[in-house]
């Protein structure tokens, strides 16, 4: 894998910022480090394991719209980082300023200027800047997981924006509205058979979210329905005899669109545009909590 934290590629020091940004550490514990700072224009945060040596990939973290970071800390970026030995790279989904595709392309910018300071890496982390180069090497490929609007902007990448080298998405509860481009009736979808060339891609739906906040007909229910065929195949493909794996397609049963998928409800503004439904109880939210963990044990391994 050679150094994974050093430059993805030589020809990214063409295209840094003029003013390298600073590496602010914010969080750390025995466990993690948690750092702010801006790569290609984009304020990001990076969680990695104390010890470099542990690192076995890169994950990005995409909230749901207008969701905070932080809301994600228990229920992923813990596991990803603590269980899962990931740099973990999330961002504010910005959906007021930026599209959809746009979200996307920042992600992929993200990915292509990516770096940690060698001192980061030895774990003297404190005051450091993003160095001018790094010894080259390359790591093509990286992970998704995502929530609402950021789990849309997960399956984007893996079929239109840089399919060639995201390696896993886990889509919890994707919505496809503004615009719709993986579940149109009248017009071609995005559609996994055609576009997505690399990357296994798994699917949860929360089944009590209330049909007022998320159209039926744009759901990851629908979204599955449209891609059924090539998710069944997929999951044939990856199953072996002498292991359990999960379905591509999981249905969180009494499970909401929030709280099924944040540590705290979203946060405002969020718990006012999404409404809950009488369906959802404590009990099914904290299954497909418990269930999502697991699924990233699985799902993200390198």
């Amino acid at each position: 894998m050679g150094n994974l934290l050093s430059s993805w590629s030589s020809s990214s020091k063409n295209h840094r910022d003029e003013k390298t940004p600073k590496l602010k550490s914010v969080d750390d514990d025995d466990d993690i480090r948690t750092y702010r700072t801006i790569i290609a224009g984009v304020k990001v945060t990076i969680s990695k394991p104390s010890r470099a040596s542990d690192i076995r990939g890169i994950t990005f973290l995409l909230p749901g719209s207008m969701i905070a970071e932080t809301e994600y800390d228990e229920i992923c970026r813990r596991v990803l980082v603590v269980e899962q030995r990931q740099v973990v790279i999330s961002m504010f989904m910005n959906v007021l300023l930026y599209s959809h595709e746009r979200l996307a392309e920042r992600v992929k910018n993200v990915f292509d200027h990516f770096q940690l300071p060698n001192s980061v890496i030895a774990g003297e982390d404190r005051g450091d800047s993003l160095p001018e180069s790094n010894a080259s090497s390359e790591y093509l490929h990286y992970n998704i997981v995502g929530h609402s609007v950021g789990a849309k902007v997960g399956l984007l990448l893996a079929c239109q924006v840089d399919p060639a080298r995201v390696k896993t998405v886990v889509a919890l509860d994707p919505v496809d509205i503004l615009p719709v481009q993986f579940t149109n009736d009248d017009f071609p979808n995005l559609d996994f058979a055609s576009h997505c060339t690399n990357a296994t891609i798994y699917l949860t739906f929360a089944d009590s979210t209330s049909p007022k906040s998320i159209p039926p007909r744009h759901n990851a229910a629908q979204i599955y329905r449209y891609n059924q065929k090539w998710m069944d195949q997929q999951q044939q493909h990856s199953l072996s005899p002498n292991t359990n794996s999960f379905p591509f397609y999981i249905v969180h049963s009494h499970a909401s669109h929030l709280m099924a998928y944040t540590d705290h409800g979203g946060g405002f503004p969020s718990k006012y545009l999404i409404r809950r439904t009488t369906n959802d109880t404590p009990q099914g939210n904290a299954a497909a909590r418990h269930n999502v963990q697991a699924l990233l044990k699985q799902a993200i391994v390198q």
